[in-house]
């Protein structure tokens, strides 16, 4: 289970725990030189809580970078673009909850970052 542009970008693994029309839950574990491209998504908010490594996510709202440690979390609102990497060497494994609403996945240019 997983959305139809997850073919876009490889990740090292992905385990959905729970899908409802309006929430979804998983874990995903990225490698150090996998990404989740620049997206953002309509109704859900992204909720990431960090499991294991650094987990790293930019905004198109800020020009700092949020970094999490295990057991911290942050949430991304819908409609904010965002992009997500590890800062370790043995990858990052995280939760992501998306809720509430409609699960869509709209790929965006990178911003400009200036």
């Amino acid at each position: 289970m997983t959305h139809d542009l997850a073919h876009t970008y490889t990740v090292e693994e992905r385990e959905m725990i729970v899908k409802t029309d309006d929430v979804r839950v998983h874990t995903l574990h990225l490698k150090s030189d996998q990404v989740i491209p620049w997206h953002k998504h309509t109704e859900v908010d992204d909720t990431f809580v960090c499991l294991s490594g650094e987990t790293i996510i930019l905004s198109d709202k800020g020009k700092d970078y949020i970094k999490l440690r295990p057991g911290e979390r942050c949430t991304i609102k819908s409609g904010i673009g965002h992009f997500v990497k590890s800062h370790t060497k043995g990858g990052t494994t995280f939760l992501l909850i998306q809720a509430t609403g409609a699960h869509d996945f709209i790929l965006l240019p990178k911003p400009n970052q200036n």
